[in-house]
């Protein structure tokens, strides 16, 4: 009975000790899922704070005081500038190059409150700089004789616009005729910190270099620089053949024989050609080469004159006859009239030489003489040569006994191809045959 009751005190204190226990997780987990809930709570509130403080604020692009744009970051703002020079990078002017981009204004971004913004994108606000920003490029100077003139956006352009230049007149790897291309005025190369708009492309740099316009060639613009260019040039030409004249004592003076017919020749010729600007200013032969040797042309001229060519009146003067023929009037009284001269018959054509050396006075056309020469022999004494078909020679002209001075014709009175010779002395006719 005693040890019953003992073991239903032992059965009663453990079940009162598990009833502890299950109490005791029971608060355990009470108090752990407190401290999460207040756990949360506190980072709820602190991250509400966060989220309300971050869009609490935005940030306003001003240029020289002008407000442009509105972003969530500051890093937006200058992104917005960053792309606009990445844009002018990337322009076809300039696409290739990397130019060195500031600007010169003052710009600031600001933190502003966030309430009623309208946000602006980087890529429309990025156009928009284009107009709103003094964009300042460290350029490429062309200088021209000392002066920078123009400004590309870098050296490779400079260097091409340059040479493009050269190369519109002649292309030495294009043209192999091209010995040398250079410029008068020296050129070179600079760094220098110009307006954007002052930075021109390589084609339009090299539309100022050729025309002084960024365009094309204009009548009222002067080029900035003068192109030389020194070429070859090789053609075929004609290798004139040479007269080799022989004296012939047996033949009359103007009578001529062909012995050997000339024939012309060919020849290549190589020149050398200078151009300024496209304009040829100059050549000069630097080589030749005969292709088809030309042939003279031998021709025996006769020399002898007449000092007394007939027996019936000849003098023993020293003036020659103008020309040999027949005499048909002589000087003096005849049916007709007073005959101031005399009239020697030939063929038209037939040449006409100076009796004696003398200066041609006149060449004229005169009623009744037709073309007439007249020649000063000095000491007052004149040959007058008329009916003439054509003159050899002018007022002023030194003339000896072999020179031609005119062809037998008809002008004037006359019935027939002949000369009319006279020999007058101080304005006197007298009779030729004294003097021939």
């Amino acid at each position: 009975m005693h040890n019953n009751h003992l073991r239903e005190a032992q059965y009663i204190k453990r079940d009162d000790k598990k009833k502890e226990q299950k109490h005791r997780v029971k608060l355990i987990q009470r108090i752990v899922s407190s401290v999460v809930v207040l756990f949360c709570v506190a980072f709820l509130i602190m991250g509400g704070a966060n989220l309300v403080s971050a869009t609490s604020h935005a940030y306003l692009l001003e240029i020289d005081g002008e407000e442009i744009a509105t972003f969530v970051s500051e890093k937006e703002a200058q992104e917005a500038i960053e792309l606009c020079f990445k844009n002018i990078n990337d322009s076809d002017a300039f696409e290739g190059s990397d130019l060195v981009l500031s600007y010169a204004n003052d710009v600031e971004i600001k933190q502003v409150s966030a309430a009623g913004v309208v946000y602006s994108s980087t890529n429309e606000v990025a156009e928009i700089l284009l107009d709103k920003l003094d964009i300042v490029a460290e350029a490429t100077a062309i200088n021209i004789g000392g002066t920078n003139t123009i400004y590309v956006a870098d050296d490779n352009q400079a260097i091409e616009a340059v040479n493009n230049a050269k190369n519109y007149y002649a292309d030495p790897q294009e043209d192999p005729s091209v010995i040398r291309v250079y410029t008068s005025e020296e050129i070179t190369i600079d760094k220098e910190n110009v307006a954007l708009d002052e930075v021109l492309s390589a084609e339009q740099a090299t539309n100022m270099l050729l025309f002084g316009s960024t365009t094309a060639k204009s009548s009222s613009q002067q080029p900035l620089i003068t192109v030389n260019v020194e070429r070859t040039k090789t053609q075929t030409e004609t290798l004139a053949f040479e007269t080799i004249k022989q004296e012939n004592a047996s033949l009359s003076r103007g009578e001529e024989n062909v012995l050997t017919e000339g024939v012309d020749g060919v020849q290549e010729v190589t020149y050398k050609v200078s151009e300024v600007n496209g304009v040829v200013i100059g050549s000069e032969e630097v080589s030749s080469n005969v292709l088809v040797e030309a042939v003279d042309e031998v021709v025996e001229v006769g020399v002898q004159y007449y000092v007394a060519s007939r027996s019936d009146g000849g003098g023993n003067g020293t003036y020659g006859w103008p020309v040999d023929g027949v005499i048909t009037s002589r000087f003096g009284w005849r049916s007709r009239g007073w005959h101031s001269g005399l009239d020697i018959a030939a063929d038209l054509g037939t040449t006409i030489f100076a009796a004696n050396e003398g200066t041609v006075i006149e060449t004229n056309n005169e009623s009744g003489y037709g073309l007439v020469v007249r020649i000063d022999h000095g000491d007052g004494m004149v040959t007058v040569y008329a009916h003439c078909g054509e003159f050899y020679v002018e007022p002023g002209d030194t003339v000896d006994r072999n020179t031609p001075i005119a062809a037998i014709g008809m002008t004037g009175t006359t019935t027939g191809p002949h000369v009319h010779f006279e020999i007058r002395i101080d304005g006197e006719a007298v009779n030729p045959l004294d003097y021939l």
